[in-house]
């Protein structure tokens, strides 16, 4: 499902979340607002040592994505994970 900037912060505010979000596009602004909102919303400060992980693609391949993305959380009802510059991940053999 296809939504507005608008209608994802406020649900993000709602904290009503959907399991995955793909941001792209041009303008990079409303990426990093949607991101930033959700890095901030969904964890509280102590839960978030256990349960966030930040990476960019280049460091990661499919399967280092799938490893971290099936991590339970610890103490949290949330894991989440954050890949920056997806663009850039490597094939499976590299």
């Amino acid at each position: 499902m296809i939504k507005k900037f608008d209608q994802i912060l406020k649900d993000i505010e709602k904290k009503q979340f959907d399991t995955v979000y793909f941001l792209c596009g041009e303008e990079t602004w409303f990426i990093d607002r949607i991101c930033d909102q959700l890095i901030e919303s969904v964890l509280s400060p102590s839960e978030k040592d256990f349960n966030q992980t930040i990476a960019y693609g280049k460091e990661l391949n499919p399967a280092n994505i799938i490893e971290i993305a099936l991590r339970y959380p610890l103490m949290a009802a949330y894991n989440v994970v954050v890949i920056k510059e997806a663009q850039e991940i490597k094939k499976m053999d590299e």
